[in-house]
């Protein structure tokens, strides 16, 4: 997985745990940030500027570090 994969699933989680849309997250960080933009960074197919991130993590009240930290992948196993 690359850096903005991690920003990717880390991002999704926060926000979700922050009980916010993409929607409302975009209005609480104002421009460039849209609702598109943050999809595209939660989809891991757009990489994010190193402002942004600390802009993100702010807004979320998380570290940079938080956002970019590894993701451990979770292997589904068949009973």
């Amino acid at each position: 997985m690359s850096e903005y994969q991690y920003l990717a699933v880390n991002l999704r989680r926060v926000r979700a745990e922050r009980l916010l849309s993409q929607a409302d997250l975009a209005v609480r960080l104002g421009p460039p940030f849209t609702q598109q933009y943050l999809s595209l960074l939660e989809c891991g197919r757009w990489p994010s500027r190193p402002e942004h991130v600390a802009h993100l993590a702010r807004a979320l009240g998380v570290s940079k570090t938080e956002l970019l930290r590894k993701v451990r992948r979770r292997v589904s196993v068949a009973i």
